[in-house]
């Protein structure tokens, strides 16, 4: 499927990351969640590195970008 179809009529976006679960066990069941439940689609799965605040070292999280 063309990208441009497969984003067509996406409204409403949703961003979720693994720096707001203990486990990738809670991500997964939150994005399943989106799309099983609610209708949501998977747009985008990758990485993004912070700055810890309390250390001032790198932090890595894995996020998700769902759409509907």
């Amino acid at each position: 499927m063309p990208a441009e179809n497969y984003y067509k009529n996406v409204h409403h976006i949703i961003h979720i990351s693994t720096d707001g679960y203990i486990d990738c066990t809670g991500f997964t069941d939150a994005i399943n969640q989106y799309i099983k439940e609610q209708g949501y689609k998977l747009l985008h799965i990758g990485t993004i590195t912070t700055t810890d605040t309390n250390t001032s070292g790198l932090r890595h999280n894995t996020v998700a970008i769902l759409g509907k």
